[in-house]
């Protein structure tokens, strides 16, 4: 084992849910496509994106 406490499946599914909330109230701003990204940030960001250019396509 690494040192770490096992998490139980209700604090796993309670981060997941953190994780959750943050990504849908995410509001994207002008200049977030140049700035330095945390990984988190990064997928966030390439799903709007992706939303954006559908949008346009449709």
């Amino acid at each position: 084992m690494n040192g770490m406490t096992p998490r139980s499946r209700e604090d796993i599914k309670a981060r997941a849910d953190e994780f959750a909330d943050a990504f849908e109230n995410y509001d994207p701003q002008p200049g977030d496509q140049d700035a330095p990204l945390s990984p988190v940030m990064a997928v966030k960001l390439v799903a709007w994106r992706r939303d954006t250019a559908e949008r346009e396509l449709a």
